[in-house]
């Protein structure tokens, strides 16, 4: 047409209308648009320096799980995308931090990086990988080589068409993705550098380290078997107690209420990604004939499910869901249930999906009779009584023991053994063996979290977990004797109370204190100040194993503190933007 007009013209009216026609069709159709972009093009969040398309999230997920449409539900599959954005985000949102810190990567280390580091890959005939440190391996692993590698690792001859098939993009965009990759890495790995731990918490650690107890312990343990009532003992509870368990029976009612309870198959057929509508209405008239066919006298539900479910695990349990109450069950699912009655059939549609399920079951709510269920409470009545009376009396004698032990400055063992003599016991060797005092292992301080606010606002609240052992050597875990244990002091050696770890209530003397060295070694000090700068990190940032599995987009939640509050910061500041229609996510997170 514009040849055709220039052919009949010389004005310059010509050249206008031709430059405005350009300047409409850039306007309309331009790459800030969506109109004229496929389908697949479209921008699913905003990041930092960068757009990020749905198929790069669609590919990142079916990369790592090929058959994952089939195996998730509808709920889970958009979290799992939804969270594999937000790890795609984070990278750009790292690598834009870098740079703005005066970091960058040169074109070798991206190449070696896409490599993992391989020092017999040549770039323009010369190894340069051999110059990178061996520590780049494990720093910044490339998780992405076994998508293009050839059997033995190398890169593979069809590295271009690997590249497009797998992570659909070209061979440019790849390597300028994962320049951005090993730019957020290395940030990461700048922030890890700059942690220090405190020479306060170095010290403290060494002097908890050293300090040292051994404690004798004497376990009072309740003999359970004298605890069970015979039949006899619940008939009389049961006849002369009726009142006394009616009561228990309508203070614990809720114990014996059974909630309505159901049991489905479905057959689950996944709504496209896209907005296409006339897809939609194909997949809706599919599965009102399943529904159909599954209404029909003598239908195989589960043969149905097996030829048309896009949840290929249910395959082979015919799309059985399991038992649910109302709080396990989907809202949409669970209202429909309201209207069927057990083997019928009903189509039900979810954000994501067309859903034919069948009730194969169905338990209405209900109370327990008090009748049905007044033996066990007799019976728990007995054995809780039993068992306090019992505990009433060993914790009598503990405390004898402990009197003595204190009064006569001996062990508890003897104590024990001067405390069956007092009560003039029937069997006092069988007593006394009952009573066996043992002396654990020696063991040292427990280290008490370590708190890092002094290092910076960004550290608030970021901790060093406690370390054992609050695991008492031939006792347990228990944080109150391990406390205790270091409390107690050659002139006052036994702790006033009884201390239960378990079921069990343990006596507690100490048995030998090892206080440390007044001068520490300064190779152990260094040791211990290593080990707690390690602990540090993956404390703050994360393992380096841990950082490149993030990074690797498989659509990791459990971030490490400062990743994640780098990414929070990001989406509260808008810098992060996740698209509403492609996401279905809380409006706080979301841009259209």
């Amino acid at each position: 047409m514009l040849a055709l007009l220039r052919e009949h013209s010389r004005s310059w009216l010509i050249w206008a209308i031709f430059i405005v026609l350009i300047l409409v069709f850039i306007f309309f159709f331009g790459p800030q648009t969506e109109g004229f972009a496929p389908s697949d093009r479209t921008w699913a969040v905003r990041a930092p320096g960068a757009t990020i398309y749905d198929t790069q999230i669609n590919a990142t997920l079916y990369r790592f799980e090929p058959r994952s449409g089939a195996r998730m539900d509808d709920a889970t599959f958009q979290a799992r995308r939804r969270q594999i954005a937000l790890n795609l985000a984070l990278v750009h949102a790292l690598a834009d931090r870098a740079e703005r810190e005066g970091l960058a990567v040169g074109q070798d280390e991206v190449s070696c990086f896409i490599v993992n580091w391989d020092h017999d890959y040549l770039r323009r005939g010369v190894p340069v990988c051999e110059r990178f440190p061996a520590a780049y391996r494990q720093l910044y692993r490339n998780m992405d080589l076994g998508f293009y590698a050839n059997e033995t690792g190398q890169l593979a001859e069809s590295f271009r068409q690997d590249v497009r098939a797998n992570f659909n993009m070209s061979v440019e965009e790849y390597e300028a993705w994962k320049g951005r990759e090993l730019l957020a890495l290395r940030y990461v790995e700048t922030l890890a550098t700059a942690l220090r731990v405190p020479p306060s918490a170095v010290r403290s650690s060494w002097e908890r380290r050293n300090d040292r107890v051994q404690l004798e312990v004497l376990p009072l343990r309740l003999t359970t078997e004298a605890f069970e009532p015979s039949e006899l003992e619940i008939t009389e509870t049961m006849l002369l107690r009726d009142q006394e368990l009616l009561s228990r029976y309508e203070a614990e009612l809720d114990r014996f209420r059974s909630e309505r309870t159901v049991r489905l198959q479905r057959i689950y057929l996944r709504k496209p990604l896209d907005d296409d509508e006339e897809a939609l209405e194909a997949l809706r008239a599919r599965a009102e004939q399943i529904m159909n066919e599954a209404r029909l006298p003598g239908a195989d539900f589960a043969a149905l499910v097996a030829e048309h479910s896009d949840l290929a695990s249910e395959h082979e349990t015919g799309g059985d869901m399991g038992a649910r109450t109302e709080e396990t069950l989907d809202r949409s699912l669970w209202e429909a249930t309201l209207d069927l009655a057990e083997g019928e059939v009903t189509l039900v549609e979810q954000s994501g999906s067309f859903t034919v399920i069948r009730l194969s079951e169905s338990r209405p709510s209900g109370t327990l009779p008090f009748e049905d269920v007044s033996a066990v409470l007799a019976e728990e009545l007995l054995i809780e009584e039993r068992r306090a009376a019992s505990r009433q009396s060993l914790g009598d004698r503990g405390r004898r023991i402990i009197e003595i032990a204190m009064e006569q400055d001996v062990s508890l063992q003897d104590a024990a053994a001067l405390e069956v003599v007092e009560r003039s016991s029937e069997h006092p060797e069988e007593e006394v063996a009952l009573l066996a005092a043992e002396v654990t292992d020696s063991f040292a301080r427990e280290r008490s979290p370590q708190r890092f606010d002094e290092l910076g606002p960004e550290f608030v609240g970021f901790t060093l977990p406690a370390s054992p052992p609050d695991e008492i050597p031939g006792v347990g875990r228990s944080v109150e004797m391990a406390r205790v244990a270091f409390e107690l002091r050659d002139d006052s050696p036994v702790h006033p109370e009884p201390i239960r770890v378990g079921e069990v209530d343990y006596l507690v003397r100490l048995q030998s204190r090892e206080r440390p060295e007044s001068a520490p070694d300064p190779e152990a000090l260094q040791a211990i100040e290593d080990e707690l700068r390690s602990a540090l990190v993956e404390s703050v940032v994360g393992p380096a194993a841990f950082r490149s599995r993030v990074l690797a987009h498989q659509g990791d939640s459990d971030l490490a503190p400062l990743l994640r509050g780098i990414l929070e910061e990001e989406i509260t500041n808008r810098r992060i933007r996740l698209r509403d229609r492609v996401f279905r996510v809380d409006p706080a997170l979301v841009d259209d």
